[in-house]
């Protein structure tokens, strides 16, 4: 065979398989060339240029998969790993999911709507037999707040023996010498508990650190044992400070050398909302004895509050505090000139008298 013929068997190669590849090519790749740097798969686009790997999806469905073993089917693979996203008009999703068949075994999700702003979470599902057990983890955000949610979990704080340092506002933590939860707020440190003890006086009243206490101590003012009411239906308020949730079962004042008429104890609101907790009128009954009224248990949440006392006349005595009338409008406490009968919402006017009545409330039954 002459060279000529070896080059034109060549010729003949390489134009055949030249064929082949151009048929290829238009069989199968051409089709799912769109624009130069894209390629089409089924109904979704990819591209790949200076941004990074684009895909375009035509549906919610998951863009990427990871299967245990190559499939042209992987929804139905018994154990995959998938990246979905999609954007539609008013919401978006982008997430990682794990699945155990067509089980979702956890996931990491991303998501906004329009005008309700997004969530974010992570969440864990484990399928045994009819029982499905759930932990999750969630953070949803709008406009103006946002909230931490754990579903069947707990959230365990660090643990430390001694305040860590570099604290910030918002900060934390459980001291384990100590047995107690501690905040950081506005630039100081805030104990949240007391190794589960509560903190609140079971009697309270006046005179106690939450109420009037520090004050009546600092400014030294004394006691009057048997104080006449100011004025009829006149009703004192004196401001007190729950420092925890509890439950009210009575409430109480001490009278003083003379009983006359009737006395109702009420308590209000910061707002001046009347609450459930009322003696409502009640005989005044009993000289120099403390004078207990049960009432419906109600449950208080912590918040601050005003006491408040009315007698429907001025010849009873309630014993309490005789300071000077600047000291006691220094310390919080206000009047209504007429309102015996307890009114649903408190007009609180300045202390007129020179008087702060020693009254309080209870968490047990027995008072006196």
């Amino acid at each position: 065979m002459t060279v000529e013929q070896r080059l034109h068997d060549l010729e003949e190669q390489i134009t055949s398989q030249k064929l082949v590849m151009d048929t290829l090519l238009q069989n199968l790749l051409s089709p799912a060339l769109m624009v130069p740097g894209t390629l089409r798969f089924g109904g979704n686009v990819m591209e790949l240029g200076l941004p990074g790997i684009q895909i375009k999806s035509t549906s919610s469905l998951p863009a990427f998969y990871l299967v245990s073993e190559f499939s042209r089917a992987p929804d139905t693979e018994a154990d995959q790993a998938y990246l979905f996203g999609f954007t539609q008009t008013n919401s978006s999703e982008i997430g990682l999911r794990t699945n155990h068949g067509a089980n979702p075994l956890s996931e990491i999700v991303s998501s906004s709507n329009t005008g309700t702003g997004g969530s974010a979470y992570f969440s864990h599902t484990r399928n045994g037999g009819s029982v499905v057990t759930s932990a999750g983890l969630a953070l949803t955000m709008s406009n103006t707040f946002g909230q931490f949610t754990l579903t069947n979990a707990v959230l365990r704080l660090g643990s430390f023996t001694s305040d860590p340092g570099s604290l910030s506002d918002g900060d934390i933590w459980y001291r384990s010498d100590l047995d107690k939860v501690y905040l950081r707020a506005n630039g100081a440190t805030v104990e949240l508990s007391g190794g589960g003890s509560s903190v609140m006086p079971v009697l309270f009243g006046t005179e106690s650190v939450i109420s009037l206490g520090s004050e009546i101590s600092a400014s030294a003012a004394t006691r009057d044992a048997s104080f006449t009411w100011p004025a009829a239906n006149r009703r004192i308020y004196v401001p007190i400070t729950i420092t925890e949730d509890c439950t009210v079962v009575k409430v109480w004042w001490v009278n003083g050398a003379a009983v006359s008429g009737n006395v109702d104890f009420t308590l209000y609101t910061e707002a001046g909302v009347r609450t459930a907790i009322t003696s409502g009128s009640t005989a005044q009954s009993g000289t120099t004895v403390i004078q207990e009224v049960n009432t419906a248990d109600t449950a208080l949440t912590a918040g601050r509050y005003y006491m408040s006392l009315a007698l429907d006349n001025a010849t009873g005595r309630i014993s309490g505090y005789t300071p000077a009338i600047e000291t006691v409008k220094s310390w919080g406490v206000a009047q209504e000139a007429s309102a015996f009968t307890a009114p649903a919402t408190a007009t609180l006017a300045a202390a007129a008298t020179a008087y702060v009545p020693t009254i309080g409330m209870s968490l047990r039954t027995l008072v006196a």
